[in-house]
Order: C-alpha cells, then sequence, then structure tokens
C-alpha cells in the first residue's frame, strides 16, 4: 500500500475515533541540554533530523536571538540532516537565550542527536501544539551518583511564561540553594530555556508553567552497568499520558533494566512480566521502578494517565559494552501504521516492533521478515526484533502494516555508545494545527529581508558577502554604516575585534601573549587586530593586575616556613609554631573581585619530638585546580587528586617546575611558592594582595605589629591561639603544639653548636655568605638553626638545612654567595647524569620545554642541575633521545601509561619522543575507573579476604569455612596468567608441628608478586617501606621509616574520640566504635556492656535507632525473634533496618531484600548505602556512622560512629559510656530489662 493510501486509511481510522499519533507537527522547539566533558571537542556535534510525512515542504530552521535561519527542502518519506553550532550546549544550571524552532509548511517529525565521543543521546521531539503546562521529571540517578550532574530544561514558547518547579533533590540556581520539597519560581521570556542541575535525583520533580512549553530531562552522563552516556528525553505534558503500554526488553541485556512509571493523581498501576503480575498504587509525583528482565516483555495498564520511561542501563559483553539510553515510551493508543528509522553510521541498528499476535503471522509477507515474535503474556500482544547496519545499502529502514497500528522503538550501539527512541509513526491520526509562523527578529540597527545574503559583513570580516553562495536568504541585514559584531550591528567606527576567542573594543590596546612580547592593538578602520613585537619597560613585569595582563611595577612580600617550623611573615615577624595539623599559610580573605582568590596550606608532622615540627605537605588551592606537593611523593606532585611528572601547567594560568633544590609554583598573577621536599616552604606575594590576605603568613600590609592580630581585630594572647586560628583540618594523631612537659635545650647546651663546624658559619664575618650580611640578618636564621640543631643532638640534616635556607634566601634576593658545602661538610648527592651547582639555572631546560632557561628571569638557586646533553624529565636528567611526550598539555615520561578520560575508556601510552599511542580500553567486569593513592586505574570494585588461623583454621574468598590439619607449604590462594598460566601471585603458608606436639602453628608465609617475593617469618622483624609506620602497643610511639636506613620516633596520642586498634594487621589511632550485639540465644549486649536477653513469645523488636525520625541521620534496627510459647528456641530469623532512603530485610538463608525486591550482592543503594557479603555474613554500611551485620547463624552486630549519644534510643543504649542508663522504654523512663526490651516491640509487625 503506498504512502497517500496510508494517509486516507489513517483519516479514516480518525473518523471511527482510534488513537492519534502526536510526535508529527508542522512547529517544534527543542534546545540542548550538557553533554559529558570531552577531550576531543572535534567529535562533538548537534544534530536534527528531518523526516517529511506525505508531502514535500520546505522546513526553516531558526536559532532565536539569532540574526538567520536556514531552509531545507525536506522530501516526503525522506530524511535530512541538519547540523546545528556546537556552541547552543547548555552548560550548568542558568537561563539561556538561545533555543531552536523548527517550522515546516507540511507535517514533519524531528529526532534529535546530541553527540560526543563515547556519549551520544537521542530523542524525538514533540510539537508545540502537543505542549502543556504540567509535568514530571525522570532523571535515573546512575550508581556513582557524584560524577555528573541529572539536569532538565524548560523552553518557552511565543509568549513570556512564569515555571515553579518542585524539586525533588537540592539544586542551585543564581547562587541560591533550593532544598528537595522547596518551590523555585522563574520568569522566561519568549523562547528562553532554563536549565537546573543536580547531584541528587531529581525524579519527581514537578513543572507548571504558566503557559505550555516543552521540558526535556534527563542525565549529563550517567552510569550503571558499564561507562556513562549522555541520556535525554523531552517529556509528554500529564494532560497527554496514556493509560496502556507494552515495554519489549532489549535482547542483549543479560541483566536488569529500569521502567519508570510516573503518576499524576491517584492511580492504581497493573503490570505483567511473564507470569508475574503486580500492581501499585500511586499518588500524585510517585515515581515507580519497575525491573525488565531478559526476553520478558512488561505490560502495563493504568486507571488514569501515566509517563512511562525505559532506562537501558549498559552492558557488557566480552570486551564490548553499551552504554546507557533513555526512551520515553509510547502508550499503545499512539502507534501508527508506518514508520520511517534512519540508523547511525558504524552502529548496530535495531527495532523493537511491538505487534498485534492476529496479525504477526502475516509479517513476513507484508512487513518485514525473520521476526521471532513472543508473546506477551495478559495482553493481545506479541514483540520481536530486527536489526541492521546504516550503510550505503540501507541507511534507513521502512515498516508499513496497513492493517493493524503497532508500535516501534529504535535503538542502537556499538563500543562505549547508545542512543535510543522511539520513532514518530507516519500519518497522522488526529488533525495538526496550524500554526502561525515565528519571525525572525532582528537586532537594534538591523531590518528583515526575506531575500537577502546569507554571509553578512562583519567587524573582523567585511568581504564576506563577495565570497557567499547563498544570496537569496531570509536574513537580518545591518542598517548602512554598521556591520555585525557577534549577534549585534555596530556602527562601523565602534567595530570591535575579535582575538582569539577574546572580543576587544575599538582602539582597545592589549598583550596577546603571557610575557608581553606581543603588543596588540584592535583597529577598527581594518577590522581586525594588529600586532608587533614588544616587551616591558625597566623596572616593570608582566603580570595579571586586576584581571588584566599588563606592565606593571610592583614590589613583593616574602613568607618562610623553616625547619623547626620557624615563620617570617610577610612583613618580617618572626615566630615558632610547631602544630602538626593542617593549617592556612595564606590565603585571600579581601571580596575585591580583582583579586584571584587561591589558598595555601602547610601540613606539618613532628619527626620524633612533640616539641618540633616540620613541614610534611603544602598544597595550592587556586583556578579550582588543588595543587599539592608531599614529602612522601617527591618529584611528583598531585594535581586535583592525580599524581603527575613535572613540569606541569594549567591554561596559561599555573606553572609547575623544578628549579634546583625547589620545586616552584608560578601564577599568572605573579604568586609564586617554592617548596624543597624537606623543610623549607616560600611564599611571594605581589604587593596587589596587601592587605587582602590573612593566614600564618599575616597580612602583608608591611605594619609588623597587626601580624597576630585575630580576624575581628583583637590582639591574639600568644603565638599558638594565633596559629591555631588558622587549622584548617584535623589528620591523625596531629596536635595543636606543645603543651606540658616539652624538650627545651639550655644555653650550656645550645653553645655547643654555636660554632663554625655547625651553624656558626652563618656568621662569620668573613665566611661564604659575607656578602650577604648587609642585606639580609644571619642573626634570626643563626638563632633558628642553633635551637634545631640543639633538640636533634646535632644531626647534621638539621643543620645543614637550616644552613641552606639562609643561603637560599640570599640567592632569591640575586645576593652571590660563595661555596659552602664541602664533600666533609653538608655534601650533596644527585641523581645519575647530573651534578650540585651552588648557582643553577632557575629556569632548566625540561624535555617539555627545552629553550625554558634562555628567557630565565629567575634568580639562581643551589640544587642538582643535568649534566651536558641531558635534560629534565621529571625528576630525572635524561638525554634528549630518552624524552617522553606532552599529550594535551601534559607531559609523560617515556614509556608511562596513562588515561586520557577520567572514565579510563581511552588509555595511552608514550612510545617514543613525541609519540603517544592511545586505543579504545574498558575496565574489567568486576573493576571500576577511579584514583587511588593518586594513581588513576582500572581498580577492583570490591575484594574478597582469605583467612587463615590457628594451625587449622580457614575461611575462603567466598566465606566458606573448614578446618585442616596438616604440616608442610600449602598455598593459601594465587593468581595465574590466563594464557601463560605463569603466576603472577601467590600467598604460601608453611605449617609445622608446634614443640613436636599435635598441634599446627604457622611458621612463615611467603608473598609472591610479580617476581618479587616477600618472606614473614614468625620471630623476625618486618621492614617498613620510606613513609610507612608502625606504632607501639599502645599508640604512644610510632616509627617511621624515612628512608636510607633513617627511622624517626616520635611520641603520638590517640584522640579523645579515638582508641588505638590493631586493624587489618596495622596498628594505629581509630574513631571509637559502638558495638552492641543480639547473639543467636536471642542474648543483647548494648553499646555500653549493659546485657539483657529475650524470655518471652517471639516476635519483631526494635534494638536500635535514632531517636528524631527527621533527623538526616536517621536509622532503624530491628530483629525478628523466633521463639514460640512452648519455649522453643530458634534465636533471630530475620533483621529489619530502615534508613530514610531504604527498607532492608536480611533473613538466615541469605535472602535480601531491598524496598521490596530481592537483590543480590554486592548491592549499592546509593553513595552512602551499601550491601556486602563478608566472611562474618550481610553487611550493611552506611558512610562511616553505622554498620549492620547479620551472620549466618543469626547473630546481628550493629556498629556506630560519630552519632552522638542523645541522639540513640533502643535497648542497644545509647552509647555514652554509662551502661547504667541503656535499659529505658520508649517515654525515658528506667524499668527492668525485661519491661525493656518488651516496650520495645515493633509496632508496624
Amino acid at each position: 500500500m503506498g504512502l497517500l493510501s496510508l494517509l486516507l486509511l489513517s483519516s479514516l481510522m480518525l473518523q471511527n475515533g482510534q488513537g492519534f499519533s502526536s510526535s508529527q507537527g508542522k512547529q517544534f522547539i527543542t534546545a540542548f541540554m550538557e553533554n559529558f566533558e570531552t577531550n576531543r571537542p572535534s567529535e562533538t556535534s548537534l544534530k536534527l533530523f528531518l523526516v517529511g510525512h506525505g508531502n514535500d515542504t520546505r522546513v526553516s530552521v531558526t536559532v532565536t536571538k539569532s540574526s538567520s535561519r536556514q531552509v531545507y527542502s525536506v522530501p516526503g518519506g525522506e530524511t535530512v540532516p541538519v547540523d546545528l553550532p556546537v556552541s547552543l550546549e547548555m552548560k550548568h544550571s542558568g537561563i539561556f537565550a538561545h533555543s531552536v524552532v523548527i517550522e515546516a509548511e507540511h507535517d514533519i517529525s524531528v529526532v534529535s542527536f546530541n553527540r560526543k565521543l563515547y556519549s551520544v543521546a537521542s530523542m524525538t521531539l514533540y510539537p508545540v501544539h502537543e505542549l502543556g503546562d504540567t509535568y514530571y521529571v525522570i532523571t535515573p540517578p546512575g550508581t556513582i551518583t557524584d560524577s555528573y550532574r541529572k539536569e532538565l530544561a524548560v523552553i518557552a514558547w511565543k509568549t513570556p511564561t512564569q515555571v515553579t518547579i518542585e524539586p525533588q533533590g537540592k539544586i542551585i540556581f543564581k547562587r541560591q540553594s533550593y532544598a528537595a520539597g522547596s518551590t523555585l519560581t522563574v520568569s522566561l521570556k519568549p523562547f528562553e530555556v532554563l536549565q537546573l542541575q543536580s547531584a541528587e535525583d531529581l525524579s519527581g520533580t514537578r513543572i507548571q508553567s504558566s503557559a505550555p512549553v516543552a521540558v526535556l530531562s534527563g542525565h549529563v552522563c550517567v552510569q550503571e552497568n558499564y561507562y556513562c552516556d549522555h541520556v535525554a528525553e523531552q517529556l509528554l505534558p500529564v494532560s497527554k499520558w496514556g493509560q496502556t503500554f507494552i515495554v519489549p526488553p532489549v535482547p542483549l541485556q543479560t541483566g536488569f533494566d529500569i521502567i519508570y512509571v510516573v503518576a499524576c493523581q491517584n492511580t492504581r498501576v497493573v503490570y505483567q512480566s511473564g507470569q508475574d503480575k503486580g500492581f501499585q498504587d500511586m499518588v500524585p509525583g510517585e515515581i515507580a521502578r519497575l525491573p525488565l528482565q531478559l526476553s520478558q516483555a512488561l505490560y502495563i495498564s493504568a486507571d488514569a494517565g501515566i509517563q512511562v520511561t525505559y532506562f537501558f542501563t549498559g552492558i557488557k559483553i566480552r570486551n564490548i559494552g553499551y552504554d546507557p539510553f533513555l526512551i520515553n515510551v509510547p502508550d499503545v493508543a499512539s502507534y501508527g501504521l508506518a514508520y520511517r528509522i534512519d540508523g547511525l553510521s558504524k552502529f548496530d541498528n535495531h527495532v523493537l516492533l511491538i505487534a498485534k499476535s492476529s496479525e504477526t503471522a502475516t509479517w513476513d509477507k507484508s512487513v518485514v521478515a525473520d521476526i521471532q515474535w513472543q508473546l506477551v503474556p495478559g495482553s493481545e500482544y506479541s514483540w520481536g526484533e530486527y536489526n541492521w547496519k546504516a550503510d550505503l545499502n540501507q541507511h534507513s529502514l521502512f515498516l508499513e502494516n496497513p492493517q493493524t497500528a503497532f508500535g516501534v522503538l529504535a535503538y542502537g550501539n556499538k563500543n562505549y555508545e547508545g542512543y535510543g527512541f522511539a520513532p514518530s509513526p507516519f500519518g497522522t491520526l488526529a488533525p495538526v494545527p496550524d500554526q502561525v509562523p515565528v519571525p525572525l527578529t532582528c537586532p537594534e540597527n538591523s531590518h528583515y529581508l526575506s531575500c537577502g545574503n546569507a554571509c553578512p559583513a562583519t567587524c573582523s570580516d567585511r568581504t564576506a558577502p563577495s565570497r557567499c553562495e547563498n544570496t537569496c536568504a531570509e536574513v537580518c541585514q545591518c542598517d548602512e554604516g554598521y556591520l555585525f559584531s557577534g549577534e549585534k550591528c555596530v556602527p562601523r567606527e565602534s567595530c570591535n575585534c575579535t582575538y582569539k576567542g577574546v572580543t576587544y573594543r575599538a582602539g582597545e590596546e592589549f598583550w596577546a601573549d603571557e610575557n608581553c612580547q606581543s603588543r596588540c592593538r584592535c583597529d577598527n578602520r581594518l577590522g581586525k587586530t594588529m600586532c608587533e613585537k614588544s616587551s616591558c619597560k625597566a623596572k616593570t613585569k608582566c603580570i595579571v593586575v586586576n584581571g588584566v595582563r599588563g606592565c606593571h611595577a610592583t614590589t613583593y612580600s616574602t613568607c618562610i616556613a623553616s625547619g623547626n617550623l620557624h615563620y617570617l611573615s610577610f612583613d618580617g615577624t618572626k615566630y615558632d609554631f610547631v602544630g602538626s595539623c593542617v593549617y592556612q599559610m595564606v590565603g585571600v580573605c579581601s571580596k575585591n573581585p580583582a583579586l584571584t582568590p587561591f589558598l595555601v596550606t602547610v601540613e606539618n608532622n613532628n619527626r620524633g619530638y612533640k616539641s618540633v615540627s616540620f613541614t610534611k605537605a603544602v598544597t595550592l588551592e587556586v583556578y579550582n585546580m588543588t595543587i599539592s606537593l608531599s614529602k612522601s611523593a617527591q618529584g611528583r606532585i598531585e594535581a586535583n587528586g592525580v599524581l603527575v611528572d613535572l613540569p606541569f601547567s594549567y591554561e596559561n594560568k599555573l606553572t609547575v617546575s623544578q628549579s634546583g633544590v625547589y620545586t616552584t609554583i608560578r601564577t599568572d598573577f605573579d604568586l609564586t611558592m617554592n617548596y624543597d621536599w624537606d623543610s623549607h616552604t616560600r611564599v611571594v606575594l605581589p604587593s596587589t594582595y596587601a592587605n587582602s590576605v590573612c593566614g600564618l603568613c599575616g597580612n602583608a600590609n608591611r605594619n609588623p605589629h597587626d601580624d597576630f592580630d585575630m580576624q575581628d581585630g583583637s590582639q591574639s594572647s600568644d603565638v599558638t591561639q594565633f596559629a591555631n586560628r588558622w587549622k584548617v583540618k584535623d589528620v591523625p594523631g596531629c596536635t595543636t603544639g606543645c603543651t606540658g612537659k616539652c624538650q627545651r635545650c639550655t644555653e650550656a647546651e645550645k653553645r655547643t653548636y654555636q660554632v663554625e663546624r655547625y651553624c656558626g658559619i652563618l656568621t662569620k664575618s668573613n665566611g661564604p655568605f659575607a656578602l650577604c650580611h648587609r642585606t639580609i640578618s644571619p642573626t634570626k636564621f643563626f638563632e633558628d638553626c642553633v635551637v634545631d640543631t640543639c633538640t636533634y643532638k646535632g644531626h647534621p640534616g638539621v643543620f645543614c638545612g637550616a644552613i641552606a635556607t639562609y643561603a637560599r634566601t640570599c640567592q632569591a634576593q640575586n645576593i652571590q654567595i660563595k661555596q659552602w658545602r664541602s664533600n666533609s661538610f653538608c655534601s650533596f648527592s644527585c641523581l645519575p647524569n647530573s651534578h650540585y651547582e651552588l648557582c643553577g639555572n632557575g629556569c632548566p631546560s625540561t624535555c617539555h620545554d627545552l629553550a625554558n632557561s634562555n628567557s630565565c628571569d629567575t634568580p639562581c638557586v643551589e640544587g642538582c642541575v643535568c649534566d651536558s646533553g641531558f635534560v629534565l624529565s621529571g625528576d630525572e636528567c635524561v638525554p634528549l633521545t630518552e624524552c617522553g611526550c606532552v599529550y594535551e598539555g601534559r607531559y609523560y615520561k617515556k614509556g608511562a601509561e596513562f588515561y586520557s578520560t577520567n572514565t579510563c575508556q581511552e588509555k595511552c601510552r608514550c612510545v617514543d619522543v613525541g609519540v603517544v599511542d592511545c586505543h579504545q580500553f574498558s575496565c574489567g567486569s568486576y573493576e571500576e575507573c577511579r584514583v587511588e593513592n593518586g594513581i588513576q586505574n582500572c581498580f577492583p570494585v570490591s575484594y574478597g579476604t582469605v583467612v587463615t588461623f590457628g594451625g587449622n583454621h580457614y575461611v575462603t574468598l567466598d566465606g566458606n569455612s573448614f578446618d585442616f590439619a596438616g604440616s608442610g607449604s600449602y598455598i593459601l590462594t594465587q593468581i595465574t596468567d590466563k594464557d601463560t598460566q605463569e603466576v603472577i601471585f601467590s600467598v604460601v603458608v608453611e605449617h609445622e608441628n608446634a614443640d613436636n606436639g599435635p598441634s599446627i602453628e604457622i611458621t612463615s608465609v611467603v608473598i609472591y608478586l610479580h617476581g618479587n617475593t616477600v618472606v614473614l617469618e614468625r620471630g623476625k622483624k618486618w621492614q617498613a617501606k620510606a613513609g610507612e609506620s608502625i606504632f607501639s602497643t599502645n599508640c604512644t610511639g610510632k616509627w617511621t621509616c624515612q628512608g636510607l636506613d633513617q627511622i624517626n620516633y616520635e611520641e603520638t596520642a590517640c584522640q579523645d574520640e579515638e582508641i588505638c586498634i590493631l586493624q587489618n594487621g596495622v596498628r594505629g589511632c581509630e574513631r571509637r566504635e559502638g558495638q552492641c550485639k543480639i547473639s543467636r540465644e536471642t542474648q543483647l549486649v548494648s553499646f555500653d556492656g549493659t546485657s539483657a536477653r529475650w524470655n518471652f513469645c517471639g516476635g519483631v523488636y526494635d534494638v536500635s535507632s535514632v531517636c528524631d525520625e527527621s533527623d538526616p541521620s536517621w536509622f532503624r534496627v530491628s530483629v525478628n525473634i523466633g521463639k514460640d510459647c512452648e519455649g522453643n528456641l530458634s534465636g533471630v530469623k530475620a533483621a529489619h533496618v530502615y534508613f530514610g532512603e531504604a527498607a532492608i530485610t536480611l533473613k538466615k538463608d541469605n535472602r535480601i531484600w531491598v524496598n521490596g525486591r530481592s537483590v543480590n550482592l554486592p548491592y549499592k543503594i546509593s553513595k552512602r548505602l551499601t550491601l556486602l557479603k563478608e566472611q562474618n555474613g550481610i553487611v550493611i554500611n552506611r558512610a562511616s556512622d553505622i554498620q549492620v551485620q547479620f551472620s549466618p547463624d543469626g547473630e546481628v552486630t550493629v556498629k556506630v560512629k560519630d552519632i552522638p549519644p542523645e541522639k540513640l534510643c533502643g535497648p542497644c543504649g545509647n552509647f555514652n559510656g554509662d551502661p547504667t542508663d541503656d535499659q529505658k522504654l520508649p517515654n525515658g523512663e528506667s524499668a527492668n530489662a525485661a519491661d525493656a526490651l518488651y516496650a520495645w516491640k515493633a509496632k508496624d509487625f
């Protein structure tokens, strides 16, 4: 049957009152929500596919608030692709001016695609006449809730519109936070778009508008079973919702997909999958999540309109994975008689078909052959799948069944990508009203032309019309004497210039580079930017002031933290402070918008004595970057948590490089920070920040008398009070200074170290530092050197470091010093291919920048310098032939492997100088991409534990226990290479008869890993690696391996809220934990040790909860006591655990239910709430504050941390350390054990 006959039949069906199609029309409006960030912008594309229905038609595509529109000819039954500017993608929350309006003379349908590398979203657009004023949002949360944001968009049509949003998750709009349950009202001008994003699930959010609007909903990049993918759908208003839906499964899915059902009024929803039936009574805004499993279609019906959305969760099959997609499922009443589906090139394209079972037998001959139909139980329909690859022979598919309407869902996939949408049926069964065209709105100083040159003259290209191929288009043309500057028409003489994406005013001059070597001017006569070579004049420097780069005369202030934490403030105040926590060294405290905000923090540690402290790590936070330099990772820095090699740069705003002994950070606003990886930190600040900073370094206002002022203007009582005001973070075992008995040297002891062979070299009148004495007094440095050296009993590393502090301070002022080191005094060792120099180049050549030293204005500094023919590669000196690669602005050593994306979807290797080899990659089935200890890699989702103890007791990786008494060597566990069968990792335990008796004991454990063998033998000390620490039995002492056979001892103490415990073989201070246990004999021991027992009939009893049900930390634990009234004891049968987001039931047969659904372990409910199976049974973890364990024999253990005693209720007590107040009734009155237990019988069982 031809298309004309099809349309005539459709008209007859309309007269008989049968269904309608809602996705074809003459006018559409849409926008493009944010897709995930890609490292390859060239792979980004925004497209529309215009599908002609019936007659050939002209279609205009207009970007609103723009000066032109494009017109396309769309033949009937054909598809025309339209490319749109990638700048239309909306980023973050806000109101956006540009939407896209599609208008046609005759009916069309439209599908939009938002595609980036490895992330594509598609949706069928609904025409304007189908829009409404009430919507409910669906945003699949995914399993990694904090990686990318959920999002929605509201698009106004022709009239000003007020939109009211009732969010179900926290959103931030215009710097104001709106919590779940609040109301946000926004006014939109015609064609404006409101986009809102949230880290929380927005599903169920209600949108109400004063006029019809279009609503989009989705996720920037949602991750469930595989990698993340952008998903988006246009929603139908509640007035267009249907009542009957059939959802066929994606056959390649081996797990579960999720079907979202939304109600807008009190509604009963009935569903059937296979022979399983169920129903759910829903209230307005309620979201039901129904699982869709392999080979079983889902039949859904309701007694009122509902919205049904299909979320394909992704799947990995061998080495290929398919990403998620989202489809708004059409109701049965909107099925059509014909469809045209266009597939994506290089994708495996599929269509899921839903047809009446009575018609499927004729499909082989009349529609398409080889469909394997399967019945949909409970309905009169069957479903099947058809597959094809889009290529030159078949890039589209046309399906037509003239007899009976059928449904189609289209989807496609290839490795790392997936898309899905519900195509529009051909032939509308409802009249499409004629619409008033949207006029092209022209900017000021321009006029409308129905046939004008499509390439208007602009400020930057005044000859564009002469090269234009399209000379008759509907355009806005600037009035005489005006030219386009962006989207505005401006007088020719005031034309702006655009240079490297930045707009400059007519006549404006600016520096084009970060070194002020190129001076440019916007020449409005020529309509372009003219540049010439230039440079800053003497006594000025190229820096950013008030956000503008220029040559400015400036002075600097320097703050130093050195040695046993001697501080020298910006204004010259000297003081000592030995706190070992994390402190603000300096940060911007002013609200001056012209200053770039930054923060420098230091983490200190005691090296053996509480009376001393040294800098362990220093961190700079600026430009949304966190750069950390730590003594434990010398030569590499952490950039936003990831370890990277030097040099490092970020958007021409900051650089990190090696300069002698220092690693130096420089910013574009002239902040310099140095750290020598040991005990010397220096911050140099330009005078533009005077009186605008605060912290341990003071305010840099050249007045030393107010350095110890508090922020409220009051004077601190002492140094300790002042310094602790700037404590920003505690770390385990840190102290706020030395109190009580602190080690101090006597004056007599100090005199020992004032001589030349120790610190005396600093003040020697004819010594190596004599030239510096006039400018920088050595007295304070000498005093610090003596105190530190005395404290450490003359340790060379201490006094050499103190002398070096003065030497480097002199060099920073360009003051020449003489050689002061020798082979016998403070000798300096260097790595291979390098040597020590007293005055080395401050900007050494690197593989990343071979010419770096040629334009260096940094003073010389002592340290290791590469030998001739070698350059720096990270922290090593290598020949040029061994240099690494620069990839997307970051340097990698030769041979280094890395991931180019934060999802590990592409793995790269620096194979040779400047040569990077990249290939698609995916983590294993039980792995996830994340950063651990500064390394991005694929790490296990969870870990199994194998245990042997007592010589003959074993617990397997899967938690099974058994006993075996045998002497000799046994492989406890091992991993072998799949191909070579070579052992990669193994653990072998050796057993012997103890004292030749019958008992068995473990005598040694041998660990083998990648060719390395570690032997742990009974009675022998174990070695610690550099940076690792071993605590004493009661955690009062700690030994730390510093490398090179140096071990430091320091006194330690756990904080009040901590206890000293041995955990996973490592002893340390851990937060105090409360534990309440219910044994299988129904004996309860409270958090504070009170014992009670159930001695009455069985039932469900509450044992612990947060008293206030509205508290965000609320939980409740109940146990089902299986004791009958004849006294037969069967112990704890089940545990019921409740949180705000989940109700969990655990039974002794390892069956688990979450919110009424049976689940398998491991199972992640949210970012904070997980279920795992461990050797001691099933474990529920909520972040760090509560854990519930349910063992196979029925024992229940409740563990709490950091929950105040006044919040806890129930027989487990309040964890206040007092066992006498545990046995209380729900009303707070004390009672005996039996009455207290019985009073907490659960009222909802």
